[in-house]
């Protein structure tokens, strides 16, 4: 990893159960980028953050974090109706 980068996914794949919903990401998110995950149901939005927050392991691939970003630095926030309670996250 380069000094200035946070997260760095390469080659990943995510999903569940031996079912991947995300395959081959590259992905590198630095210092001062913003990031902003939009897509349609079902299209991994929750995945691909559960996998950057380390809730999920990748089924290929590696996801490389920044030292300062330790277990518990990172929190989101997800929208949640009452009938999506399966779907719940936890800000930190």
């Amino acid at each position: 990893m380069e000094p200035n980068e946070l997260i760095v996914c390469r080659d990943v794949s995510l999903g569940y159960e031996g079912q991947s919903v995300l395959t081959h990401l590259d992905l590198t998110i630095r210092v001062g980028d913003y990031l902003c995950v939009v897509g349609d149901n079902g299209s991994g939005k929750s995945t691909l953050l559960r996998g950057l927050l380390g809730l999920l392991t990748p089924q290929s691939g590696e996801i490389l974090r920044a030292p300062e970003l330790r277990q518990g630095a990172i929190g989101y926030l997800p929208q949640q109706a009452p009938q999506q309670s399966g779907l719940a996250g936890a800000v930190v």
